[in-house]
């Protein structure tokens, strides 16, 4: 009976910690809640491709596509990673040899204020100051618009197709009214392409525009290409490359050709209401930095345009000169406020303005900027033309054809100069 009654007393107590062990086991088992300072922190690839060591972020990727095959596992995100990692990787190799002459940290809503280009290379404004009014409800322009130097051909960003994508269309002035926006063609095959923030050189045909698409590194990527004038469109366009682009966002790049400064803006190691604006020296030639000679670290930061002095060449004489261009432009009354302080805006025989502060009408003010502009642009011509007669009194190596020519723009340009007067001392006086 003893014996019976202590195996049953064992066999009571092992039943009775069964349970409690196997609760105790899992518990011990389960894993531990990751921190959570570290659940918001990008995977090593995604740091690695931040830090532009491209080739360390696909050995890792290529590691993690096998394991995660082995285990069955979605690849969507190490698919996309390698990409960027690949597209990275080549820019990285082709980084052109750029010198920038100084950059300024600003609020990503009002980075466009601290742009400084010469007449000469056209305005890139809001819409609503350039576009008619039309345009803008119709096309629900978005951010920017670019206007050339004659003031007759626009481009700007609006929503497309029935996706809704920003595509990038232009309009022209034809006397005085514009025909209707053309939406771009030829410079993608990717129809979910997003286009925005155009520039056009002075040749008309050059036109810079940031792109978020496939042949993206980040987010927006800056591209160039080229209208071709026999097929009416443009030909496929071009990622720039790096310095330029990053695995940020790098958009709206402007190159002045009078001053020999070009500019763009980037959101590389920057919080998220803030932007970096570049000045730099255009390049008449491309050239790429050597890998080999350069070495893996300086490249990484040139691409990364890590430091400003250290792009610059041991003789500053071409830094100094490119800064002294720009601060004549910045002093040289670009801005048409400080322009009109020299000129007169004759409303009627009583009312005559020394400053575009004084319109009280915001539409008239506009009116007599344009006005302003058309009449430098007509005395620009006018001495242009001078020039030419006065070439072909004495040697007749002008073409008949260029003074003819020129005169009917001149001729154009002052029936505008004309009509603008007219219609800005109406519109004060309403």
């Amino acid at each position: 009976m003893r014996k019976t009654s202590a195996y049953t007393l064992l066999l009571s107590i092992g039943i009775w910690l069964a349970p409690n062990i196997a609760s105790a086991q899992k518990k011990k088992q389960a894993p531990a809640d990751p921190p959570a300072s570290t659940i918001d922190e990008p995977r090593p690839a995604q740091k690695m491709i931040e830090e532009y060591r491209f080739e360390e972020a696909i050995s890792l990727l290529e590691k993690e596509m096998d394991t995660a095959k082995r285990q069955k596992k979605p690849t969507t995100q190490i698919e996309a990673d390698m990409q960027i990692a690949q597209k990275g990787a080549n820019m990285l190799a082709g980084t052109e040899k750029v010198t920038f002459i100084d950059s300024i940290v600003v609020d990503k809503d009002k980075f466009l204020n601290y742009y400084r280009l010469s007449n000469e290379s056209g305005h890139i404004k809001n819409p609503k100051e350039i576009l008619p009014k039309e345009f803008i409800s119709t096309f629900k322009a978005q951010e920017i618009a670019y206007i050339n130097e004659l003031e007759d051909k626009i481009l700007f960003p609006a929503p497309a197709g029935n996706n809704g994508v920003l595509k990038i269309f232009s309009s022209s002035r034809l006397s005085d009214s514009w025909n209707s926006p053309q939406q771009l063609q030829g410079m993608s095959d990717d129809e979910n392409e997003v286009q925005n923030y155009p520039f056009v050189l002075s040749d008309g045909v050059t036109l810079y525009y940031a792109a978020q698409g496939s042949e993206s590194l980040g987010g927006y990527d800056i591209f160039v290409t080229r209208y071709n004038s026999e097929t009416k469109s443009y030909v496929k366009a071009e990622n720039i490359g790096m310095p330029f682009n990053s695995p940020a966002n790098d958009y709206l790049l402007a190159i002045d050709e009078t001053t020999g400064i070009g500019w763009f803006v980037s959101d590389r190691s920057q919080p998220a209401d803030k932007v970096c604006i570049y000045l730099f020296i255009p390049n008449e030639i491309r050239e790429i930095y050597d890998p080999e000679k350069t070495g893996e670290d300086r490249l990484r930061r040139m691409a990364r345009i890590s430091s400003i002095a250290e792009s610059q060449p041991a003789d500053r004489k071409k830094v100094e000169e490119a800064r002294l261009r720009l601060s004549k432009l910045k002093t040289r009354t670009h801005s048409i406020d400080n322009e009109g302080k020299n000129i007169q805006f004759i409303i009627n025989d009583k009312i005559v303005y020394s400053d575009l502060t004084q319109f009280r009408n915001p539409q008239a003010r506009r009116i007599a900027e344009e006005w302003w502009k058309a009449t430098q642009m007509l005395q620009a011509k006018e001495e242009k033309l001078r020039q030419l007669r006065l070439q072909y009194s004495k040697s007749h190596t002008v073409p008949d054809r260029d003074i003819l020519a020129l005169e009917k723009e001149t001729d154009q340009l002052l029936q505008t100069v004309n009509k603008l007067a007219k219609s800005m001392r109406k519109t004060e006086l309403q």
